[in-house]
């Protein structure tokens, strides 16, 4: 039976260690044998012995700050330009004062003959081809005279300037009121200009400056809470619907408005957010986080808050 065994067996080293062979063979075999599975002894103890000692590998823990960095909070309005300085013709003593006159308009003057210089513009940019049945005067033919006047003079639209000229005005959209953290007075000066592929926007701590502001508690009292005026009656294009797009991000972050939160004329919007931090071997959970209350009547209140 025993020799059946190790005739048999799958276990690597019996055969040869018991087989007749020479003494010396064997004996080699035999201290292979002992040698792996003492080895393989002491390997399954050591194991047990550290699952016994319940040893940790993840650390889990909680930072309780006093001070907490609130995030940059991005404003853009659904209206991409406001109809009264699109309506505006050069010899209105507020085309100047208000900067309405970008090279643009001095390259076209000719052609376009007193001509409002916004519409004429958005005739001319390809990129509003298809409101031409809305713009006033947009023709084929004249829109072809406005494209013929700036190639010869060789000039582009500064896209940038016609949207932060011919936008509606921020000081009328925003606040008063506006606080920030329950005693802090905020202006439309606090909020930053950001040209976007989508149009004006303006940015809330924005950290351009050097300077990020922080909450010192949690609660609506210590957010931002602003009025903001829709302006309806400023509506010439827009993007699909009236009010504001709101977006809450890291200050110096690339902003996609497409991912923000609409909010409409009349409505009361209230959003919080928490922020996690997550290291290799450690979990770091702060909780700063912000809450709109957003109300639009032809104007709109905004309250964010930490949690």
């Amino acid at each position: 039976m025993w020799r059946d065994f190790v005739d048999n067996t799958t276990l690597h080293g019996i055969k040869y260690a018991f087989v007749k062979r020479h003494f010396l063979v064997r004996l080699i075999w035999i201290a292979l044998l002992m040698a792996s599975g003492g080895y393989y002894t002491f390997t399954v103890y050591r194991a047990f012995t550290k699952y016994a000692n319940h040893p940790i590998n993840t650390v889990l823990s909680k930072k309780y700050v006093k001070q907490m960095e609130f995030p940059a909070v991005t404003i853009c309005s659904l209206n991409d330009f406001a109809e009264s300085k699109l309506n505006m013709t050069d010899d209105n003593p507020l085309f100047e004062s208000s900067g309405l006159n970008i090279s643009s308009c001095a390259v076209t003057s000719r052609v376009r003959r007193n001509r409002p210089c916004g519409w004429s513009l958005l005739c001319a940019l390809p990129d509003f081809q298809n409101l031409t049945s809305v713009i006033p005067n947009c023709t084929t033919h004249y829109r072809q005279d406005l494209l013929d006047s700036m190639q010869q003079s060789r000039h582009q639209i500064d896209i940038e300037s016609f949207y932060r000229y011919y936008s509606q005005d921020k000081n009328a959209i925003f606040g008063p009121p506006c606080k920030f953290s329950l005693f802090t007075s905020c202006s439309a000066k606090t909020f930053i200009p950001l040209v976007t592929q989508w149009g004006m926007c303006d940015t809330f701590n924005s950290g351009t400056d050097g300077n990020v502001r922080k909450v010192d508690s949690g609660g609506v009292s210590f957010g931002l809470w602003v009025i903001l005026d829709a302006q309806t009656y400023e509506y010439s294009y827009g993007k699909y619907s009236e009010g504001f797009k709101v977006l809450i991000h890291r200050q110096g972050e690339y902003v996609e408005e497409w991912e923000g939160i609409n909010i409409g004329p009349g409505q009361h919007a209230v959003i919080a957010l928490s922020e996690k931090r997550v290291g290799l071997f450690l979990l770091n959970i702060l909780i700063p986080g912000a809450s709109f209350v957003v109300q639009l009547a032809h104007s709109a209140c905004l309250n964010i808050k930490q949690v």
